[in-house]
Order: C-alpha cells, then structure tokens, then sequence
C-alpha cells in the first residue's frame, strides 16, 4: 500500500480527504456578473464613459461665451446717444399763442393805421404799409423761433452718458477634462480554476482500493509472470504519474494563459479609456471653437448696432431741426395785413 500513500501525498492540499475521494468537479466557474474583479473592471468603464458623456447645456455655453463678448470702443457713447434720439423724437415744438399773436399783430396795424382821411390818401407814399409788414413779418419769426426753441435745445443738448451701463466682461472658463483613469483591466480576464476540477486522486484511491479488496499487491503483479497482471500493472502506473503531473501542467498552461488574457484585457481597457478620452477632448475642442465664434459675432452684432446708432444720432438731430423749420415755413398767418386793413376800414 506504499504506493497508494505515495499517490496520495501527491495531491493538492487544499483539498479535503473527502474532496480527494470524488471526480473532478465539473467546470461550471461564476458568471461573469458574480466575478467581483469582472464586475470592478465594468463599473468603472461605466463611471469614465458616464463622466465623458456629462456637459454642461449648450444655452450655458453660449450664455458665457456672450458674457465673455466685448462691447464696442463706443458703446456707453452709443448708448447715450441711444437714448438722446429717443429724447428728440419725443420732444414737441413750442406752442403757438395763437389769439397773442393776433393780438399782436393787429396792434403793428393799428398803430401804422391811418387815423385821418388825408392819411389815408397819403397812406401808400408814407410808407407805412411796408413798415406794417415788416413788423408783421417780424412778429411771424419770433413765433417761429419760438416753436422750434424747444426741439433745437433738445438736439443740442449734449448725449448723457451718465446714465450709460457698461457691459461688463467675463472671461470665458476653460474647457478641460481630467486625464483618465487607470481602470485594472485584467480583472476582466478568466480566472484559474479550482483544485476540485484538477483533482485526479479520485481514480488513484479506488484502484488502490480495489487492489486492497482484492489483497493484491503490485508488487505480486509486477512479480506474476503473467502479461495481463503486468500490463494492468503498468497501466495503472502510468494513470498514477499522470494524475501527479498533470494538475501541475495544467495549472503552467492555465498560467500562461490567465497571464495573456489579461494583458489582452489592460490593453483594450486602456485603448477604451483612451478612445473615450480622445473622444472627449475632440468634442471640447469644438466647444471651444463654437464659443470663440459666438464671441466673434456677438462683438461684430454690438458694433454694428453701435454704428447704427451713432448714424442715427447725427442723421436725427440734422433732420429733427430742419424738419421743424421746414414745417413753420410752410405755415401762413390766417389773415394777411392788406386784408385786415381793408375789413377794417
């Protein structure tokens, strides 16, 4: 029975006598979700590809990059002057006295009047006919110099720029990602199998067992001189060394491979990690690219309105006067001196 102790010192000892007695365990390993290695290797692809998946709303971006815009050279210039057009629009023309403008003009006639019959005989070599409608032309200036007072000191009042506000300049913030990180791939990889699947001692223990029944030993097989006995002998020999060695050769391959497929697994684990982050930074890239360019134009858009208005201002307060002026011009007293003479005679 030397040789059935020797057999058994060879086994693993992990294992229980018990566990030693039976067959290889079947390889059922755990599913891939009950692999707590497996399952750290996941949950972390699935934190980095969360974390690159996150940005902020497109309406924030481009609020800031707005924010970050700079006004015109002009622009508290522009915006008083902005604000004086509204000024001149809504400034009205001076009133018109219309009954002490009458009344004024009946008091020139009446005093250039004839007051006897021999002046209204000389009434036309005297003069005073022109001297009456000169001071009625007069009195018709001063009401128009009047009504356009007002809107001729509104146009010439200087553009206000207290009341201006400054548009205030926030610089943009910079659109950067933190570097990936290292996620242990070869968690991902096969693990090694358990001693119960490479027990062999299982065959061993019952052929020495039978051997025992039977109260044979190899030593009288070896010694039968009878083929069949010697051939069973070296057969069983020969299952007993490879149960010894073939566990250990089992677990260098195993070795081997758990240790390529691991390498396989870091690999493309950081090839994911890196795709991702390429991926990341190209999207940023164009961030930064669409900010700039909503700057751009918001500058160009604030000077081009700048420049309106400033057109504006000079083309209103040109046309605001002369439109006035051009309006009183065109107005006539109701009644002409001639003609108020004459109903009055």
């Amino acid at each position: 029975m030397a040789g059935a102790g020797a057999s058994t010192g060879s086994a693993p000892a992990t294992l229980s006598a018990d566990q030693l007695s039976q067959p290889p365990a079947p390889p059922i390993g755990p599913a891939p979700e009950e692999d707590p290695a497996f399952n750290q290797v996941k949950g972390g692809i699935k934190a980095v590809g969360a974390d690159k998946r996150a940005h902020p709303t497109a309406g924030s971006r481009a609020q800031q990059a707005q924010n970050a815009a700079a006004p015109p050279s002009d622009d508290v210039a522009g915006q008083a002057k902005a604000a004086e057009v509204d000024t001149m629009d809504a400034q009205e023309a001076g009133s018109f006295d219309k009954k002490a403008f009458i009344a004024a003009v009946k008091t020139a006639i009446e005093a250039k009047s004839p007051k006897t019959l021999k002046e209204a005989d000389d009434y036309a070599k005297s003069g005073k006919a022109g001297e009456v409608k000169g001071d009625v032309k007069g009195l018709v200036g001063q009401g128009k110099q009047g009504q356009a007072k007002d809107i001729e000191t509104a146009t010439a009042a200087e553009p206000d720029t207290s009341k201006a506000v400054a548009k205030p300049v926030t610089p943009m913030a910079r659109e950067n990602q933190s570097a990936p990180p290292a996620i242990p791939g070869g968690g991902a990889a096969p693990k090694p199998a358990p001693p119960e699947q490479l027990n062999l001692e299982a065959g061993k223990q019952q052929a020495n067992q039978e051997m025992s029944d039977a109260q044979v030993s190899e030593e009288q097989l070896a010694q039968s001189n009878e083929p069949d006995f010697q051939k069973a002998l070296s057969d069983k020999q020969t299952a007993a060394a490879h149960a010894d060695s073939a566990p250990g050769e089992y677990r260098k391959q195993e070795q081997d491979v758990i240790g390529q497929n691991k390498a396989q697994a870091a690999a493309e684990t950081q090839a994911g990690m890196a795709d991702m982050h390429g991926t990341k930074a190209g999207a940023l890239a164009k961030l930064v690219a669409d900010k700039a360019n909503t700057k751009s134009k918001d500058e160009a858009k604030r000077a081009e309105v700048t420049a309106r208005v400033q057109a504006t201002y000079s083309g209103q307060a040109q046309d605001r006067v002369g439109q006035e002026r051009d309006r009183l011009v065109r107005e006539k007293p109701s009644r002409k001196p001639q003609e108020h003479r004459r109903g009055r005679s």
